[in-house]
C-alpha cells in the first residue's frame, strides 16, 4: 500500500481493496491461532491453579518476609523523605482518587468471589492471627511508643490543613445543599 501511494498512476481504491484483502487473511490466519491459544489456556487452567495452590505456603512466606522487611524499613525510610513527602503525598492521593472508582468497580463486581476465599480461609486466618497476637501486639506497642510524636505532628498538620480549608468545605456544602434538599 505504501509503495502504491508513491506511485502517481496508482488506483487508490485498488490500494484500499488489497489492504482489507490483506487484513482480512491476516484475521483468517490469527482466528484459529488464537482460539487455540484460549482452549489451551482454559484446559490447563486447573493444572495452573492446582501449581499455584501448591506454591502458595512458599507464596506467601515471601510475601511475609517482604512485608515484614518493608515494615521494618519503614520508619527509616520515611524519615529521609523528609520534605519530599510532602511533595509526594499529594500526587499519590490524586493518583489513588482517580482509581480509586474502578478498583471498587472491580472489587465490587468480584466480592461473591472473595467472600468465598475468604470464608474458606477464615479458619487459618484466625490460626494464625492467634498464633502471631503477642508479636503484634509487641510490635503495636512498639510502633506506638516510637511514632506516638510523628503520630501527633501529623495530627497537628491534619488538623491545621482541614482549618485553613474549612472556607472551601463549607462553600462546597452550601453549593450541594440546594442539590441535597431538592433529592430528599
Amino acid at each position: 500500500m505504501v509503495a502504491g501511494l508513491a506511485d502517481p498512476d496508482a488506483s487508490l481504491g485498488t490500494l484500499i481493496d488489497n489492504l482489507l484483502t490483506s487484513v482480512g487473511n491476516v484475521v483468517d490466519n490469527l482466528a484459529p491461532v488464537l482460539t487455540r491459544i484460549v482452549d489451551g489456556i482454559g484446559s490447563a487452567l486447573p493444572q495452573i491453579l492446582a501449581k499455584v495452590e501448591e506454591m502458595l505456603p512458599q507464596i506467601l512466606s515471601v510475601v511475609e518476609y517482604i512485608i515484614t522487611e518493608i515494615a521494618m524499613q519503614l520508619p527509616t525510610l520515611l524519615s529521609s523523605l523528609g520534605s519530599s513527602l510532602q511533595t509526594i503525598l499529594p500526587v499519590i492521593l490524586e493518583a489513588l482518587t482517580a482509581v480509586l472508582p474502578t478498583v471498587l468497580d472491580a472489587l465490587t463486581a468480584s466480592f461473591p468471589i472473595i467472600l468465598d476465599a475468604l470464608l474458606g480461609a477464615l479458619p487459618t486466618i484466625v490460626d494464625g492471627l492467634v498464633g502471631a497476637l503477642p508479636s503484634i501486639i509487641d510490635a503495636l506497642v512498639q510502633g506506638i511508643v516510637v511514632g506516638l510524636p510523628a503520630l501527633l505532628e501529623g495530627v497537628y498538620q491534619l488538623t491545621a490543613g482541614v482549618i485553613r480549608a474549612l472556607p472551601q468545605i463549607i462553600g462546597s456544602i452550601v453549593r450541594a445543599l440546594p442539590a441535597l434538599l431538592r433529592n430528599i
